[in-house]
């Protein structure tokens, strides 16, 4: 079966007009072509918020038109896709918050379709994507504390990024968080998610050109370097070196730069993280004075 994949600026005005002209041209066809929207709310690693509402009634009009939401760095503390309505399936990455701990490798598909569902159980069931007893017991465990752990990330993660974004034009080019003057989310937004928890634990910024990311993440105590997120433990990571883009063009083409750095916070001490933060970018800078 053929498939094309198109690449969309949701955040650009123009973007539902794109997506109805596709539908209009798959409409000659026979049978008309189903198209799929794949999207985040919340974006890794530029943490850029999108409003869903242009997404909702294009695809609450459009029968061919099925809208699937990626909540993984939101998580469902912050946001339900499901209860907006016009979302069909919303897709997790257990591994990250839901779990919690960095011991369990696992995803979700949610719907409230009974036909997607029957369609879903079937390819687990005969293709083998079950998980263990022991991982589905394991992340039981950790949605116990879901709730407690996305307000101490997003409190801890707030705090840091606006201390990182008070160095902007010395050793930080630019900060990304949504809770940043900076970087307001739209004014909907808060239709969709649970603004009192927060926007979740993951903030990124650039370093200035004459910084080395890699000594940067180097010279951290607390924070580990580690590709994953939403761990009780403090991450960091290089996005451009990795998170597998197919080249280096097309991370710059999502707005991934080298001297981008990610952020994973974990549980530990706010003061803890800062001064971790704050002493590997004085090591940094008085390396290269």
């Amino acid at each position: 079966m053929k498939r094309e994949v198109h690449y969309v600026d949701l955040h650009s005005p123009s973007s539902v007009g794109i997506i109805e002209e596709m539908l209009a041209l798959s409409s000659i066809s026979s049978p008309p072509s189903h198209f799929i929207v794949f999207t985040e709310i919340l974006t890794n690693p530029l943490l850029s918020v999108l409003d869903p509402q242009p997404l909702i009634n294009l695809c609450s009009r459009n029968p061919n038109l099925t809208l699937i939401v990626d909540n993984t760095l939101t998580s469902p503390c912050i946001c339900r896709p499901l209860e907006w309505g016009g979302v069909s399936m919303v897709v997790e990455s257990i591994t990250k918050y839901i779990n919690g701990h960095s011991d369990v490798i696992m995803g979700s598909v949610t719907t409230l379709s009974p036909a997607l569902s029957s369609a879903l159980r079937r390819i687990q069931n005969t293709q083998g994507a079950v998980p263990s007893p022991f991982d589905c017991y394991l992340v039981l465990r950790g949605m116990k504390t879901l709730d407690l752990r996305m307000r101490r990330q997003s409190q801890t993660a707030a705090r840091i990024a606006s201390v990182l974004e008070a160095s902007t034009g010395d050793a930080i080019e630019r900060v990304n968080y949504p809770t940043l003057t900076s970087q307001p989310p739209p004014p909907s937004i808060s239709n969709f998610v649970n603004l009192d928890v927060g926007w979740g634990g993951v903030v990124s910024f650039e370093l200035n050109p004459r910084l080395e990311t890699g000594e940067f993440c180097a010279g951290l105590k607390v924070f580990k370097t580690a590709e994953s997120l939403g761990a009780v433990e403090s991450l960091v990571e290089v996005p451009f070196e990795m998170m597998g883009f197919p080249s280096e063009e097309k991370a710059r083409e999502k707005g991934v730069n080298p001297k981008l750095i990610r952020l994973s916070v974990g549980i530990e001490g706010v003061d803890d993280l800062l001064q971790d933060v704050t002493q590997a970018l004085n090591a940094l800078k008085k390396k290269t004075s």
